[in-house]
């Protein structure tokens, strides 16, 4: 049985590899690039479920990552 923080905490690279179906190179690459948030605690990083979940459903998490664009109007 999955405790809730399974799906609303952080996760474990392994355990993102293994939802997202990549390879783990392929994972520190968007992580390193900034299109997968992490945070580190110690030396392990942790990815939120959030992100993985976002970038599951839509291909990317450019909007997660991304600033707010200006409304132009100076």
């Amino acid at each position: 049985m999955q405790s809730q923080s399974a799906t609303t905490g952080l996760a474990k690279v392994t355990d993102a590899v293994r939802f997202l179906q990549i390879s783990r190179t392929k994972l520190y690459d968007m992580m390193k690039s900034g299109e997968l948030p992490f945070v580190l605690i110690g030396r392990n990083r942790r990815i939120p479920w959030a992100a993985i979940h976002y970038l599951a459903v839509h291909g990317t998490t450019e909007s997660l990552t991304s600033e707010p664009k200006p409304s132009g109007n100076s």
